[in-house]
């Protein structure tokens, strides 16, 4: 089937974007790859094709048939596109209720060939606020904006064919079919599951200041890891050391004993001896390796504590629980000093944004939400209505500019956060997806799921090139990647180290005697933590 893949006119830094039938490859201003393509409609979604253009949006396999001439159209084709609001017929190179800014036919392209509408069931009219009351086809044709209708709205430059937020991950494209989630509005209240309302008018949106503050990192990130190149830091522990790591220490004095298990682990990325622990006991724990003493017991939760993230630089922790509530605490003062209210049932997934200045945060209320830290507001807040299925965990993807979901039917789901839309889906698990993890280069997604498997996914080709089978009925929980992106850990029925790219097995503890719940890497690897069902805090180096 001949197809073509429509991109925008704007790619990084203003780039060159050119458009090629799929025979070719298409240059996006980023380095050129292969891109997915859009099938193109069947007769029958309103085309009236003329011979000659077919290539360009027929629907192949023998179900060809010209359109008829129409002389009044330079390039001597005339596509009926039917919209919400009844049929327009659009001059060649139109962009506008087909919803897409195509760049020119290329020379080798047949004569009168016309970049193909999307299905008109995905498209509305154009109302772009920029271009109210004026014509928003540079071609000038005769529909113009009128009054927003109610549901999705597409902009004239669609976040669906966007490639200039993913600067790291070129090649990234949404899914065909895909509707745009829609954020929550703002005029529908909801209750927390804490029993407390939830003001969801306060929602801000995602300003220009905000997008240009999380492109400012991305960039700034990404001529970091250019400069680190391929080199791994010489204070690393190699693969031989590392293999030899044992049992060093174990602390079951952190959470209560009354209600066992401890559900979430992290560590400060700053000073990675300082532990941070969520509990069954509705307790968040900050715990010093070194000196192993408990710096701080943070109260506030009314259920589990299921998530904990350690902030970067700031005295701050943040923990995440089936009582909708996302708490941020400050550690030296011991208390909770905001409470985010971003969702309506159990907050399944939190993720530090690169910036320390926003959260990610999934549920099994079906949406993600991308909450500031500072004022405890909910920004926005987005779900996938084609999916209906509640979220199992949520991750940032180094750059900040995408970050990953799971779901509870098996799904992993990329999302771009400056446009909030789905980017890819990376399907093959079976089971609710129980942790992902990016390398920290970027180029890698480590997902696991209820099938006894992990998956690694190449982010540069999307495609899935490794898979560890584990034993029957092997439980994992939690997936991380060391500083460097040499190892991947992962704890569940036990804990297991493997090295990256031969991706072999170097180390395996079986020492917790409840389901591994966490693990981390110390800084440089000199030691590795984990966490258990059995309340311990295990501390394993030479």
């Amino acid at each position: 089937m001949s197809a073509v893949a429509l991109l925008p006119r704007h790619g990084v830094g203003g780039g060159r974007v050119a458009l090629r039938f799929a025979s070719k490859s298409v240059e996006t201003g980023v380095g050129e790859s292969r891109l997915p393509l859009l099938s193109a409609p069947r007769v029958g979604m309103g085309q009236e094709l003329r011979s000659g253009c077919q290539r360009a949006h027929g629907p192949g396999r023998g179900r060809r048939r010209p359109c008829p001439p129409n002389p009044a159209s330079p390039a001597g084709c005339s596509l009926t596109l039917p919209t919400p609001h009844g049929g327009v017929s659009l001059p060649p190179g139109c962009s506008h209720a087909a919803q897409l800014h195509s760049a020119p036919a290329a020379a080798d392209d047949p004569p009168g060939a016309v970049p193909r509408a999307l299905p008109a069931r995905r498209r509305l009219p154009c109302h772009c606020p920029s271009h109210q009351g004026s014509y928003c086809c540079p071609r000038r044709c005769s529909l113009r904006p009128s009054t927003p209708p109610s549901g999705p709205v597409l902009l004239c430059n669609p976040p669906f064919l966007t490639c200039s937020s993913l600067p790291a991950l070129a090649t990234l494209k949404p899914q065909a079919g895909l509707i745009v989630p829609q954020a929550v509005p703002s005029s529908q209240p909801s209750v927390a599951g804490a029993g407390e309302p939830m003001d969801l008018g306060e929602l801000v949106g995602m300003t220009p200041e905000i997008i240009q503050k999380l492109q400012d990192k991305a960039t700034v990130l990404t001529t970091e890891r250019k400069k680190r190149g391929k080199t791994v830091p010489e204070e690393l522990v190699k693969p031989e050391e590392l293999s030899k790591y044992r049992q060093v220490a174990s602390h079951v004095g952190l959470h209560s004993a009354s209600i066992p298990g401890i559900l979430a682990l992290d560590l400060c990325p700053a000073d990675t001896n300082k532990i941070l622990t969520g509990g069954a006991d509705k307790n968040v724990v900050v715990f010093d390796k070194s000196s192993e003493q408990i710096l701080a017991t943070l109260k506030g939760h009314t259920k589990k504590v299921t998530s904990v993230v350690f902030h970067p630089s700031q005295e701050l922790v943040f923990s995440a629980s089936p009582d909708a509530t996302i708490r941020i605490w400050s550690v030296p003062n011991a208390s909770c000093v905001q409470v985010v209210r971003a969702h309506e049932s159990a907050v399944t997934g939190l993720s530090l944004h690169a910036t320390g200045d926003y959260l990610l945060s999934s549920s099994d209320d079906q949406y993600w939400a991308f909450s500031d830290i500072q004022t405890g507001r909910v920004l926005t807040k987005v779900t996938d209505e084609t999916s209906g299925c509640s979220l199992t965990c949520a991750q940032f993807h180094p750059d900040g500019l995408i970050f990953g979901t799971g779901t509870m039917d098996s799904q992993i789901k990329i999302w771009d956060l400056k446009e909030r839309t789905n980017v890819a889906n990376f399907p093959g698990h079976s089971g609710p997806i129980t942790s992902i993890a990016f390398s920290e280069n970027g180029y890698y997604l480590a997902t696991a799921a209820d099938d006894s498997s992990v998956k690694l996914w190449d982010l540069r080709k999307l495609k899935n090139f490794k898979t560890l089978q584990l034993d029957n009925n092997f439980e994992v929980k939690s997936l991380i990647f060391d500083q460097s992106g040499t190892y991947l850990a992962l704890g569940g029925t036990d804990v297991q180290i493997y090295i990256c790219k031969q991706w072999t097995e170097i180390l395996h503890f079986t020492e917790h005697s409840g389901l591994t719940t966490g693990v981390a890497f110390g800084h440089h690897a000199k030691f590795i933590a984990s966490t258990g069902m059995d309340r311990s805090l295990k501390f394993y180096s030479l």
